[in-house]
């Protein structure tokens, strides 16, 4: 709960509070309910020097044999200060301790006893006489705060234990770890529930019918019949003063120990009872009203408190040999059924079969691990079962084998997509503060977002035979095998990849397809793609006036890189290119049309799916040329280990350092909108660069390097990245081996693809 939903519940609370007082007043004139007023500086004062001395019984509440509350406080090694009830059986030396854990940062200011004084009407009304006290105003200072009285302990802790501090809460978010079912620092609604009854205030319930419980009223006296004249002895103010100190215990504890304080055994003079008997010894009851025990009838008992005869039984029943009433033990037995070791073994076991898939679009972002969506919990859960059934082991029940899921591992079972901008998403659900500190840097980024697809749809009409506007984008990984069979979601698979180029305001795309016995997925393996597209479209147009301009996302490790940067620079010493301008789209807005290249790829293969599974890399490329069914089919180069050439190499033999502005000023490769790599006439590169994409013009990167350099630029030899395929690793070796020697794989697939590569 947070600082500020804590305050407005003290403030309802002191709104009830004062309306029953003002009840009061119009029903009983003659009753007044002393008020205390309550500052820092009253309760250091006043209160500090009784904050180790057992308080006094409240006047208005316990009979000579009510039980003695005191306070003690105890400060922990973790900083954290402890608020003990203890409590003493009426005429007994034995006692107990109710601990409570508090954080009072200002122990001096505890006390069990208040001030009398009258305050303003936000003053809290004390619910008995001037030795109670009351509760905090709501509308405290972060100052008065820090001040606590014992009789807001009990509800404190309720809320503290559950709520935390919001600074804690917000450190923890921060921190990657399991997904919690409840968001941290939010009270259930069975606890709030909890603290309302115990309190005396209308609840929800927590049954179907989700009905409202009326809040506890005191109820009419007994009559004048009664013999022992309960109304002439104790007045209804009184008796108000004594159902409010109850109440305001809000604890259930507590409150029996209240009961039980106010009862004692009697033995009637006569008593004529049966041998083998049931029945039980009898009770009178008391009130203590100013020091003196005023014995009163059960009716009068139940009504003053607001009760009936259910905790006056508990009670009677929970009372041990030592007149103690035993504790709540409701979820403390220690009998709980407990799940054996071996089933947890077993069900982590099972969760730790599914291979993991790396996330395509956070990978340098999360430490979460995923697994494929194919299946839902339940999913896993029913193959755990049948599993367990078929090794002649008694499987655990689904919500235990989600809790394991839930708290032992970060697993996610769909990779999360970047559909919503962060900083978009953020600012739409701030609050009205939070959108006043957002709101410079806010406006900015929808203003590049604007200026960013402007850009693009001005870049299209330009379009012709020697300026060629491009997009490209990785697709989404594609396991192999896949299909229905459920073996196959628990062996790990080999990856392939497909990188997409799309030629804006033209009917072209060509896809480049490998997979990861070929090559990785870096900057490495996306410059080579992009080169081999560069050569291509400069032999298509052969003009020196060639310019063409890339539209990507900003993703770091694949293209916005020095790597990338001076395979361009390599490009134009070495093809008939005039110009090359990288255009970076607004992070959380960089849709574009590969994502559609991409849909259709992906309907196609679930098309496929329908007939059988997937098993090679080939069946993936005959998917891909079939996918569009208009217009002209996509373009397929199937690449190879000796497809790729080593860009960091390159960058180190012949690239620039991307450093410095001929201003002399320092340049950020993550701030940069725009890049654009120009040749001139004389055979000079040139480089220049925009921040923002409302920037009126280019600043130049201080590209300059030896004539030396230049040349080795114009004739260098790239250098292969790979001489030959990569290994696979040995749990997907062996998985991909069991496919096989299951005839899950057919003989025709590991003949010709899949011996090759686990061999």
């Amino acid at each position: 709960m947070r600082r500020t939903d804590l305050i407005l519940k003290l403030a309802l609370e002191g709104q009830d509070s004062l309306s029953q007082r003002n009840d009061q007043e119009q029903h009983f004139p003659d009753f007044s309910v002393p008020e205390v007023s309550l500052t820092p500086s009253k309760i250091t004062e006043e209160l500090a020097p009784s904050i180790n001395e057992p308080s006094e019984p409240p006047t208005c509440l316990l009979a000579e044999q009510s039980p003695t509350f005191s306070l003690k406080t105890s400060v922990q090694s973790n900083g954290l200060k402890l608020l003990e009830t203890v409590t003493t059986p009426p005429n007994r030396s034995t006692s107990f301790k109710s601990t409570e854990s508090v954080d009072l940062p200002k122990a001096s200011t505890l006390s069990a006893s208040g001030s009398s004084t009258s305050s303003s009407s936000s003053s809290r009304s004390s619910t008995c006489s001037s030795s109670t006290s009351s509760k905090t105003d709501p509308f405290m200072t972060d100052e008065d705060e820090e001040y606590l009285l014992p009789s807001q302990a009990v509800i404190e802790q309720e809320s503290s234990q559950s709520s935390g501090s919001e600074s804690t809460q917000s450190d923890q978010e921060k921190e990657e770890g399991p997904p919690k079912k409840r968001r941290k620092g939010q009270i259930s609604k069975k606890k709030m529930a909890k603290i309302l009854r115990d309190s005396g205030k209308q609840y929800i319930s927590l049954s179907k019918s989700k009905k409202i419980v009326a809040a506890k009223k005191m109820g009419p006296p007994c009559t004048s019949r009664c013999r022992l004249k309960c109304s002439e002895k104790i007045s209804e103010n009184q008796r108000a003063n004594i159902f409010q100190s109850y109440w305001n215990l809000a604890s259930l504890t507590r409150q029996r120990d209240f009961i039980s304080g106010c009862m004692k055994v009697i033995c009637p003079k006569y008593q004529y009872k049966m041998i083998n008997s049931n029945r039980k010894s009898k009770h009178a009851f008391h009130f203590k009203v100013n020091l003196v025990e005023t014995r009163v009838c059960k009716v009068f008992f139940k009504n003053t408190l607001g009760i009936n005869d259910r905790p006056i039984r508990t009670v009677i029943d929970k009372i041990n040999s030592e007149g103690v009433v035993e504790p709540e033990m409701r979820g403390k037995h220690g009998k709980q059924t407990k799940i054996s070791k071996d089933t947890i073994t077993g069900i982590k076991k099972h969760i730790e079969l599914v291979p993991r898939i790396e996330s395509h679009y956070l990978r340098k972002q999360t430490t979460r691990e995923f697994i494929d969506g194919g299946k839902n919990l339940m999913d896993l859960f029913r193959d755990y079962k049948e599993d367990c059934l078929k090794e002649g082991r008694q499987p655990a029940q689904f919500h235990s084998y989600r809790k394991i899921f839930k708290t032992d591992y970060n697993i996610s079972f769909f990779v999360p997509k970047k559909d919503q901008c962060e900083l978009c998403t953020s600012y739409g659900i701030a609050d009205e503060k939070q959108k006043l500190e957002l709101r410079e840097k806010y406006e900015n980024h929808i203003l590049e977002k604007d200026l960013s697809r402007k850009e693009k749809e001005d870049d299209k009409k330009q379009v012709k035979n020697n300026f060629i506007v491009s997009c490209y984008d990785l697709q989404a990984v594609l396991p192999l095998p896949k299909g229905e069979v459920s073996t196959f979601y628990y062996k790990s698979k080999i990856n392939a990849y497909n990188f997409t180029i799309t030629e804006l305001a033209k009917d072209s795309c060509e896809c480049f397809v490998w997979n990861e016995v070929e090559g990785l997925r870096g900057a490495n393996e996306i410059g080579s793609c992009v080169l081999r597209y560069l050569k291509n479209k400069s032999e298509a147009v052969n003009n020196g006036e060639l310019e063409i301009v890339f539209y990507s996302d900003n993703c770091c490790g694949q293209q916005k890189n020095q790597f990338i940067f001076s395979m361009y620079m390599y490009a134009l010493a070495n093809l008939k290119i005039k110009s090359i301008t990288h255009k970076f789209l607004i992070a959380g807005h960089t849709q574009n049309e590969n994502d559609s290249v991409h849909s259709v790829i992906e309907k196609e293969v679930k098309k496929c799916l329908r007939s059988g599974p997937i098993y090679v890399p080939e069946q993936f490329i005959g998917i891909i040329r079939t996918a569009r069914k208009r217009g002209t089919p996509y373009k397929v180069n199937e690449l190879c280990y000796n497809d790729f050439y080593d860009l960091k190499d390159l960058a180190n033999e012949c690239g620039s350092r991307f450093t410095k502005n001929t201003e002399g000023g320092v340049v950020k490769l993550s701030d940069i909108k725009i890049i654009k790599f120009v040749k001139s006439e004389n055979a000079q590169l040139q480089i220049f660069y925009k921040t923002s994409y409302g920037d009126p013009i280019f600043k130049e990167i201080n590209s300059s390097a030896p004539r030396s350099t230049r040349q080795s630029r114009k004739n260098f030899q790239l250098k292969k990245l790979y001489t030959a395929r990569l290994e696979l690793g040995d749990r997907k070796k062996h998985d991909l081996k069991s496919l096989i020697d299951n005839s899950l794989i057919p003989q025709c697939y590991a003949h010709s693809f899949y011996n090759s590569i686990i061999d």
